[in-house]
């Protein structure tokens, strides 16, 4: 598109040129550091034919998914999601691991919010307890939840009530009880800016009815000041209760990284300055 120069000849139609410049820009290019980066999209449609695991096994190079089960547990991933089974009544675990496919920022600039969801459907009113959580380092090597590598950590009970992890590695007060048959969505946001202690928050919405059931207020991570490299799932750590039958499934696992709003902020700026050097050099020219 050829602009008239007649048309930029006024401070406002000026202004408006440079406006429209750093737009331009942020659609070609700056949009896409703007948008942030994908660590999962996991919907599992892939998994077309049902397939029992029981040992460490890597079943995607796509979405980083390990599967991590001792003996005597298993877990079965399907088109329907991952839905762990116990038949153990020593404490064990029975992990299901997602690396992120890129890295989180751990300054205050870069990709350094971390935003994302999945489904968890408590298929049984009983069962062994169940974590998750954000975890630093390389998941098949920590498939658990502790001080040294767990950002955000969660624990559903086999009661189904839910807790969160404090800075102390205590367990918060129970903040909703899940319902077995019910699925719910769990949104966790988790801002890894700081370099002294980072936070998170996180919402828990019941599917059936589309209410938020609860939402947390601004909570310090587990550990104060590292970075989440995986997200960890882990079953059976309940020792005195098995579940022949599958008692926790979980699908549509998305997170995503963003940068936060000072560094979106300075790509604008920067955009509106490029636009002031192009109108510059067209005026001297």
């Amino acid at each position: 598109m050829r602009i008239n120069a007649s048309c930029i000849s006024t401070p406002k139609n000026k202004i408006l040129t440079v406006l429209l410049m750093a737009t331009s820009w942020l659609i070609a290019g700056g949009f896409s550091t703007v948008h942030g980066v994908t660590l999962i999209s996991e919907n599992f449609s892939s998994y077309t034919t049902a397939t029992t695991y029981t040992s460490n096994t890597n079943l995607s190079s796509t979405t980083h998914l390990v599967i991590n089960s001792s003996s005597g547990e298993s877990a079965n991933v399907s088109t329907s999601g991952i839905a762990f089974t116990d038949n153990s009544t020593t404490v064990k675990y029975n992990a299901a691991m997602f690396d992120f496919a890129s890295t989180v920022s751990t300054t205050n600039t870069g990709n350094n919010l971390l935003s994302g969801s999945f489904v968890l459907t408590k298929t049984s009113s009983s069962g062994p307890d169940f974590a998750f959580g954000l975890n630093t380092g390389t998941s098949y090597a920590n498939p658990w939840l502790s001080s040294s590598c767990t950002t955000a950590g969660f624990v559903v009970f086999g009661t189904g009530r839910v807790s969160y992890y404090t800075t102390t590695g205590a367990l918060s007060a129970s903040l909703y009880t899940l319902s077995a048959g019910t699925s719910y969505k769990f949104v966790i946001n988790a801002d890894y800016s700081s370099s002294t202690q980072d936070t998170y928050s996180f919402s828990i919405i019941d599917l059936s009815s589309g209410l938020t059931v609860y939402s947390s207020p601004t909570l310090n991570t587990w550990l104060a000041n590292g970075v989440a490299t995986n997200l960890i799932f882990t079953a059976g750590n309940n020792g005195t209760a098995a579940s022949a039958d599958p008692y926790i499934t979980l699908s549509d696992i998305q997170f995503t990284a963003v940068p936060e709003p000072t560094t979106v902020a300075c790509l604008l700026f920067g955009a509106i300055l490029l636009g002031c050097s192009f109108a510059r050099a067209k005026r001297n020219a």
